[in-house]
């Protein structure tokens, strides 16, 4: 699977899987049911997301990575990237929050 460093999301080298239309439409078809707090609108592009919403955008990618060694690999990436923006530069947003959220339920 291809791999894309996003600098959106202050600039951390995370390594997440490249998420496209067709895996945003299977979290909205599948997953999304199980996280009422993130409900995408159904025109909704994985561009769009990485934009306007990056740290929700890598959760997803996460969460849709088919091996649990990679999966898991991520998520340790990710919860430490938001564990340091957080706490150490005093970042806050529902962006944020709804990253954390995804996180906490998979």
């Amino acid at each position: 699977m291809e791999y894309a460093a996003e600098q959106s999301v202050a600039a951390l080298p995370l390594k997440i899987p490249i998420l496209t239309d067709n895996l945003l439409q299977k979290f909205q078809d599948q997953y999304e049911s199980h996280t009422p707090y993130v409900i995408l609108p159904p025109n909704t592009t994985a561009y769009d997301l990485c934009q306007s919403q990056p740290w929700l955008y890598k959760a997803i990618a996460m969460l849709l990575l088919d091996d649990r060694d990679s999966r898991t690999e991520a998520y340790k990436e990710l919860t430490s990237a938001i564990t340091s923006a957080m706490l150490i530069r005093a970042e806050k947003s529902l962006d944020m929050l709804r990253c954390l959220l995804v996180l906490a339920s998979w």
